[in-house]
């Protein structure tokens, strides 16, 4: 039996069903959801011929091409951001809308639907999916960027062990309550953003760091898994290691300074454009320049424009997402985030184990 979330309330509280303590069992990679980032196209294509290469005693990891229309386009998408149309209520009611007729939905709405039967669906207790990681790739300069729920503990045990292997490895909290991101579909999950690479072009580095991440993150699901179902006695083989990961949490976004007809006057300043985001000393403070005019005048940033607080300011503002070319439609300069510390625990595994 399939069970339902019924209220509004129960569908934000439940939108994150991960519980640590649980073995998972079908992990998904996701590439495609924006249809001009080809690192995860590539790769899910590779996986396909190489399913070897995901395999794992424990789980089932399947490769998932999400939005093969824009893939074929070889654009962002066709008719909406499919990586916007993931909220539980749209959700809902598209699928009343496309019971009636395919045709009142656009491609990304059907696509989501499509998407959400066949790895979720996001308003059941029990999803088909237990994780997604969704591969995308940014123009900023994000390194490699992993975004996930505030409330999804097991994707932080995941992003802390990560980052013990590669400290490069960043983390942002997506904002809270439900989310329209494709992840947020499974049990649990997160967006894999790598950058920067130019839309609808390939680097080797950015695809090859990406693959290595995710076959890290499996390996980590799997020791997982086996520390899960390991007896009393074998629990002895691994340790808990405790850490306290620099987290980013979304403040406000900045947009682009315009005129009266809507024409943007000002673009990102140069001592902004390319700093190693949410990286040590790529903080901005208030009086810091973040645009310049095309008559070459500076404008300055003032965190009382953005309702940043002196506690967000002295925990560091981090600018994320600088020049992001998909996001110049969403009027998105870039965003502010402050950094906070979680404190989480990740498996390791002793050298004296016999397993």
């Amino acid at each position: 039996m399939v069970l339902r979330l019924t209220s509004k309330d129960e569908k934000m509280n439940l939108t994150r069903r991960s519980n640590p303590l649980n073995v998972l069992k079908n992990v998904v990679i996701s590439g495609g959801t924006h249809g001009n980032e080809l690192s995860g196209i590539y790769m899910i294509q590779h996986f396909r011929r190489n399913a070897n290469a995901l395999a794992r005693p424990s789980f089932k990891a399947s490769p998932f091409l999400s939005n093969e229309a824009a893939i074929k386009a070889d654009r962002r998408y066709v008719d909406v951001d499919m990586n916007r149309c993931f909220l539980i209520d749209d959700l809902e009611k598209w699928k009343k809308l496309g019971s009636d007729s395919n045709d009142s939905l656009n491609v990304e709405q059907c696509r989501a639907v499509e998407i959400d039967n066949a790895l979720g669906p996001k308003s059941s207790m029990n999803p088909k999916s237990d994780f997604i990681f969704d591969l995308h790739n940014t123009t900023a300069n994000t390194g490699k960027l992993l975004c996930f729920h505030e409330e999804d503990g097991f994707a932080l045990e995941v992003a802390a062990f990560l980052k013990s292997v590669d400290p490069n490895i960043t983390a942002v909290h997506w904002p809270s309550g439900d989310v329209p991101f494709l992840p947020s579909i499974a049990r649990s999950g997160m967006t894999v953003e790598v950058g920067p690479v130019a839309h609808s072009t390939f680097k080797t580095p950015i695809y090859n760091e990406t693959k290595a991440l995710i076959a890290n993150a499996l390996d980590y699901i799997d020791l997982h898994n086996e520390y899960i179902a390991a007896g009393n006695e074998q629990k002895q083989f691994y340790k808990k290691v405790k850490v306290d990961l620099p987290m980013a949490v979304r403040l406000n976004h900045v947009s682009y300074p315009r005129d009266n007809s809507g024409n943007i006057t000002a673009f990102i300043h140069e001592s902004l454009l390319g700093i190693p985001e949410l990286q040590e000393g790529s903080n901005i403070v208030s009086g810091a320049p973040i645009f310049q005019t095309l008559g070459g005048e500076t404008v300055h940033f003032n965190p009382k424009d953005y309702s940043i607080s002196s506690e967000d300011i002295e925990a560091g503002i981090f600018p994320m997402f600088v020049n992001e070319a998909a996001y110049y439609e969403k009027d998105v300069a870039f965003y502010l985030t402050k950094r906070v510390y979680k404190t989480v625990e990740y498996l390791v595994k002793t050298d004296s184990s016999s397993l």
